[in-house]
């Protein structure tokens, strides 16, 4: 189950409350009565409508269940009742007296929970059969609470996923399980689709780079836009040139003060910043931090790779790290929208980079741009002066050999264009 799930609290909540009233009823041999339950979230009290019907598109589809099903078994009428929450200083609810007992059980729940932090060592959120939900589906030991057919999909299809990625070395099998499959969902969701293309090839290197580029056959060698060094996908985010220190500059510079907004950890967003750079020096992570478990998610994610942080596999150990941080400042604020903002910043980290070596590579004249634009230039001429009848492009005579892949470039009209 997710934590901070308040539609799931709710659901329990009026579930106990009819299980109560059920074993009260069969006791004292109950035979009619008209019971009212009141409610601050709309969507829990569904249930409890004449009309309602559940379906496996529903969030947390076990409780919806066992609680319609558990309405149905006392010879009492129920009656629901939405208030508005948090009315202990608005006089916005008509139904004051019930919006006035609903904030005496939030603070009796508040005090519950302070009172479960503190002596238990995890609240985990436990996984078993609830009485009246009907079949349960499982995946190990986890109940999969709304098997919606987008969520059984994921279950079949995300495992033969995860597994090409390891086939092609991406990152180790041992770190297919720390990898937060979640937080990647989220954050995708939260790009525009172009963006998703763009992360899919960019971490299969299928994207064009120069090694990547020699293999389309689209130019003769390897080399960099911006240097004479061979480039692929890690090297567009190293680059050490002073443009593209200042765009990473920037970035980080944004990534820092959403980490400070977010009230992030300190050892964690040291981790996170101080390893980023370091990758990018090509210089080993730092894992020295007083917190162990911030010294644990630091190598949960070098075991992951930090190239793959800014491609969006974060380790799971982020957001429990994040959430206890907040739980110890009794913050509201709840680590799967942290990650969710923080996996956005690291792809705008990692676009900006490849917008910037994409300008440089287009939109900049270069003295190796300019020296293949002149032998192309001299191909054209000496193909024009041979006259149509000697050309083997022309006349079909293939003895004069294979073309280069720079001469086969001229048969592209739009190059010759854009080239001459």
């Amino acid at each position: 189950m997710e934590e901070g799930d308040s539609h799931r609290c709710e659901l329990a909540g009026l579930y106990a409350i009819v299980s109560t009233v059920n074993c009260m009823c069969r006791l004292h041999s109950v035979t009619n009565g008209f019971i009212t339950i009141a409610c601050d979230n709309a969507s829990a009290i569904k249930p409890t409508a004449v009309d309602f019907l559940p379906h496996p598109r529903q969030k947390n589809l076990d409780l919806m269940q066992a609680l319609w099903r558990s309405l149905q078994e006392p010879p009492v009428t129920w009656k629901s009742v939405h208030v508005y929450a948090h009315q202990d200083q608005k006089v916005k609810d008509s139904h004051r007296r019930l919006a006035s007992l609903n904030c005496q059980m939030d603070v009796l729940a508040k005090q519950h929970w302070a009172f479960l932090f503190k002596h238990l060592p995890s609240l985990a959120s436990p996984h078993f059969p609830i009485y009246n939900e009907g079949w349960t589906l499982w995946r190990g030991l986890s109940k999969i609470a709304s098997p919606s057919r987008p969520t059984l999909y994921g279950l079949i299809m995300d495992p033969v996923s995860q597994m090409w990625w390891v086939r092609h070395k991406c990152f180790p099998l041992e770190a297919k399980e720390t990898i937060d499959w979640g937080a990647c969902l989220e954050g995708m969701l939260a790009l525009k689709p172009s963006r998703w293309h763009w992360i899919i090839k960019h971490a299969s290197a299928n994207c064009g780079v120069g090694a990547r580029l020699v293999k389309w056959k689209c130019q003769d060698d390897d080399k960099c836009p911006r240097c004479n060094a061979s480039e692929d996908t890690a090297h567009v985010l190293r680059w050490q040139a002073k443009g593209a220190i200042e765009v990473w500059s920037e970035s980080m510079a944004k990534l820092t003060t959403h980490l400070l907004e977010s009230r992030t950890h300190p050892d964690l967003q040291r981790a996170l910043l101080e390893n980023l750079s370091w990758w990018r020096r090509g210089l080993l992570p730092c894992d020295i931090f007083q917190e162990v478990e911030v010294k644990q998610a630091t190598q949960s994610q070098s075991l992951i790779g930090w190239k793959n942080l800014l491609e969006g596999l974060l380790s799971k150990q982020w957001r429990q790290v994040q959430q206890r941080h907040y739980n110890s400042l009794w913050c509201k604020k709840s680590a799967k929208r942290w990650i969710k903002g923080m996996f956005v910043h690291l792809h705008t980290l990692a676009w900006n980079q490849w917008d910037h070596r994409n300008d440089i590579k287009h939109c900049v004249r270069r003295t190796g741009q300019e020296r293949m634009n002149h032998k192309l230039n001299q191909e054209i001429c000496k193909l024009y002066q041979s006259g149509p009848q000697i050309s083997p492009l022309l006349s079909g005579n293939t003895s004069a050999g294979p073309l280069s892949p720079s001469s086969r470039t001229l048969m592209d009209t739009r190059d010759i264009g854009s080239r001459t």
